[in-house]
């Protein structure tokens, strides 16, 4: 199969890719930009012989080139070999790889700020790529043993048919035990920066998470409120976005947050928040959502239950470190604006949080792998040293140093195969020039973790029972 390749040189540079047949010789750029106009479900109805070889990642670029504003984006101009193309200009298909730049005309971004919308990103998303999106979504609910039960007492035993029924069909009891249990699934699912790492994403999309985790893997704090975020948005629910922090926001964060958005960027960035979570609103009635996992225990709290930790925060440890972290209910608007920050203009932003913030690789329970660049010599041993007392210090078992020269000694073959991929990865997405070393894993084993209790409202517990019991 031939390739065409779209690389965004703008934004945070990620790459886009469509497969053709190897007897495609050519395209009329017209038909291009039709194609990407059209939802993914209706180009193959419309007979279009290339396909995305990710159809919910390529969903991110073809909402950029057709709605660039919903997604906080200039109009885009695609260029092939130095020059941007018109609908009148053919792409010549001689090589298995044809890379398209893409690049942005010029725009006024104060005109675009109110213009952005995760709900009308998860709405488009979910036209285009219905099936890629409910089969991911039933491959985790598994709603053949746990069917959902409408009002005329029927099973719906797929999400399309939750979808159909959602709009009165279905009690505010039994869509909050869909909540729950959708809540419950994201949180088990690994608190991870590996996929990212390996794919090359920076975030995913919310309604991208969901194949993330059918495939037995996870993500971070923001793509797991926008998994349930996307959720709540094509079920028509009432959601607000809740974001946390170490150091109390200032009263005129948003305002900042948005000035920085309408300067595209030029001004300086306001305090970021280092936490995202959501609030539900069911009926007459407010439930706080934590699936974070790795350093959060879980949380799904009613909105008398939730007010101490609005006042105090959430106490956290940040692998070796205990933190709290204070909370803050944020306008809709601004919740899209990080959230759509994440995702489309943030370039490494999987490094910031790898390395940056101190994420690591994946945080679990039971252990936690981090990365760190290692030069060598005397500065590997300060490295070393660090570690192995913050594991002294907090009572954690002696951590591990795996590097390319001892990763044969792990028993573990998948562990081993991971590690080595990670570093393959590594070394391929950092080629910083000034950087001559090498990356070095820790692997930390974690014991008496206070995040295993999960913080669950007792009228919860007793509704839903085993469905909230997190191990």
């Amino acid at each position: 199969m031939k390739r065409v390749i779209f690389a965004d040189q703008c934004a945070n540079k990620d790459l886009y890719v469509l497969a053709l047949p190897d007897s495609m010789e050519r395209w009329c750029a017209g038909s291009l930009f039709n194609f990407l106009n059209y939802p993914q479900s209706e180009s193959r109805n419309e007979g279009y012989l290339p396909f995305p070889v990710d159809p919910l990642h390529f969903e991110q670029f073809r909402q950029i080139f057709s709605r660039p504003a919903m997604t906080m984006n200039a109009p885009v101009i695609l260029c092939l070999d130095g020059k941007p193309l018109s609908k009148d200009d053919e792409i010549i298909l001689e090589r298995d790889d044809t890379i398209i730049e893409v690049t942005r005309a010029d725009c006024d971004f104060t005109e675009i700020v109110d213009e952005v919308s995760l709900l009308n990103q998860n709405l488009t998303a979910l036209n285009s790529c219905r099936l890629e999106i409910y089969d991911a979504i039933d491959q985790v609910l598994d709603l053949e043993t746990y069917p959902i039960i409408d009002k005329e007492n029927t099973k719906l035993i797929s999400t399309s048919a939750i979808i159909e029924h959602s709009r009165g069909g279905i009690s505010d009891n039994e869509i909050l035990r869909l909540m729950s249990r959708l809540a419950k699934i994201l949180y088990l699912s690994p608190f991870e920066n590996i996929t990212r790492l390996l794919d090359n994403r920076q975030s995913r999309p919310g309604y991208a998470v969901w194949k993330n985790i059918a495939s037995g893997f996870g993500g971070v704090c923001a793509e797991k409120t926008a998994a349930l975020g996307f959720v709540c948005d094509i079920l028509g629910l009432r959601y607000s976005h809740v974001i946390g922090s170490l150091a109390e926001l200032p009263d005129e964060y948003e305002d900042q947050l948005r000035t920085y958005v309408g300067s595209a960027g030029e001004k300086p960035p306001p305090d970021w928040a280092q936490h995202h979570l959501i609030e539900l609103h069911i009926g007459d009635e407010d439930y706080l959502i934590d699936t974070t996992n790795g350093n959060f225990p879980f949380m799904f709290l009613n909105s008398n239950d939730s007010k101490g930790f609005f006042r105090s925060g959430i106490r956290t440890r940040m692998v070796y470190n205990t933190e709290r972290i204070k909370l803050r209910r944020t306008k809709k608007i601004t919740g899209d604006l990080l959230l759509s920050l994440s995702q489309f203009h943030i370039p490494e932003l999987h490094f910031q949080y790898i390395f940056k913030q101190g994420l690591g690789l994946q945080i679990t329970s039971s252990c936690f792998i981090g990365v760190y660049f290692d030069w060598g010599g005397e500065r590997s041993m300060t490295q070393q040293n660090y570690y192995s007392s913050m594991a002294k210090k907090v009572g954690f078992p002696y951590p591990r140093f795996l590097h390319e020269n001892n990763l044969d000694s792990i028993p573990d073959k998948n562990l081993r195969d991971m590690l080595r991929d990670l570093l393959y990865s590594l070394r391929e997405r950092y080629n910083h020039s000034h950087y001559t070393g090498d990356f070095t894993f820790v692997w930390q084993p974690v014991i008496n973790n206070f995040w295993e209790s999960p913080r669950v409202s007792p009228s919860l517990k007793k509704k839903f029972g085993e469905l909230l019991y997190v191990s």
